[in-house]
């Protein structure tokens, strides 16, 4: 079956510094020269037998979407990251049995790409999908560099969708923090005992004169048998939010009955500005993945999302469905219809995890959009 994958950025990448033709033909040497050397580097150990050999990977993920509704025209396009994010990556272990009996250090580096256009995903940042090393052994796992935060991978445990196109995680409806991933990121996993596990996460945010402007994050999941359920904290003290704190708050439970799995969230967030009224908002989601074939699978979900007290309201709904297809273990098909509609106050559309463009409309518009895609992973 489809196996999601658990882990995407949920919000249209932030626009790039404009640069000059030296800097975007910069930055393409600079990316080519980092894909053909992670390339050598696997070839160079490819036939070697050694534990410590490093996996090279990828994915490519494509799609052609229609989207109408809006009071601004409909729109038709072809894009990059539908439900999984184009990606070229490296990763592995180094056996350091020799120090300490189990200990290894391990390592991750993944591009993020366009494969509609060639460009760099993640605002432009060569490696900005993960980029980590550190250690693990008996004691668990120790993390340092750019990373998912604990809140991130709790939520999307949760998501019918695994946080693709039509995800309420992904449209905006229910909130994953001001990012899935965060730079500076200390990240430390316990082992798992009796189904729990936990992990807990501070991310440096290095400004002079703010020692205390940082991000704190602590998740703790339990899984036995077909239940699973997970909570995690998060606040941003002026890091990311550099002109207040916010907090997330999210208890996710997952029930899997065999041929079909329920699963659904609760999410609360609360923004605390420097110099404006503190908000707190509301927001939770529904949905199920049902094995209707021995490769396909049919996906449900339903998501939702106010700010208290908000005028005009900002109540915002997403309905989703999806059948994806395994044509072999590597390949993958896809087809969704999705559609957001929006108070007032709100223009939430249906997107790509990992995409380079999304629909426009104005708030209060209803979104629809059909999508078409396929997966390749090697």
């Amino acid at each position: 079956m489809y196996a999601k994958n658990a882990s995407e950025r949920t919000k249209p990448p932030k626009a790039g510094t404009a640069r000059g033709a030296l800097g975007k033909t910069t930055k393409k040497v600079t990316l080519a020269l980092a894909v053909t050397a992670v390339s050598a580097f696997h070839i160079a150990y490819a036939d070697s037998a050694s534990p410590n050999t490093p996996t090279f990977y990828g994915l490519i993920d494509a799609y052609a979407e229609a989207d109408s509704g809006g009071s601004q025209g409909s729109r038709f396009a072809f894009d990059s990251g539908g439900l999984a994010g184009t990606r070229l990556g490296v990763k592995g272990n180094i056996d350091l049995a020799s120090v300490s009996p189990g200990l290894k250090a391990i390592y991750q580096i993944e591009a993020g790409t366009f494969v509609n256009n060639g460009k760099s995903a993640q605002g432009g940042t060569l490696f900005g999908r993960q980029m980590y090393a550190g250690l693990s052994g008996d004691f668990g796992t120790v993390t340092f560099g750019r990373q998912y935060t604990p809140l991130e991978d709790t939520g999307a445990n949760f998501d019918a969708f695994g946080q693709g196109y039509g995800s309420a995680f992904n449209d905006g409806e229910v909130s994953f923090g001001l990012d899935s991933r965060y730079n500076n990121a200390l990240i430390y996993t316990t082992p798992t005992s009796a189904g729990l596990s936990a992990s807990a996460m501070f991310a440096a945010g290095g400004q002079t004169g703010g020692a205390s402007h940082n991000t704190l994050g602590l998740a703790v999941n339990y899984a036995s048998g077909p239940f699973a359920a997970g909570l995690a904290l998060q606040r941003d003290n002026h890091d990311l939010a550099t002109n207040a704190i916010y907090r997330n708050a999210l208890l996710g439970a997952s029930y899997d009955f065999g041929s079909f799995k329920l699963m659904g969230a609760l999410s609360d967030v609360k923004n605390q500005p420097d110099a404006a009224v503190s908000t707190t908002r509301h927001e939770y989601m529904v949905g199920a993945t049902i094995n209707v074939t021995s490769k396909g699978q049919l996906w449900l979900e339903y998501g939702r999302g106010r700010t208290q007290n908000s005028v005009p309201s900002d109540l915002s709904q997403a309905y989703a469905i999806a059948w994806v297809e395994s044509l072999t273990k590597a390949v993958n098909v896809y087809a969704i219809a999705a559609m957001n509609t929006n108070g007032p106050g709100a223009s939430l559309v249906p997107v790509g995890t990992s995409s380079s463009g999304s629909y426009s409309i104005a708030p209060g518009d209803t979104a629809r959009a059909l999508v078409l895609g396929f997966q390749y992973s090697f």
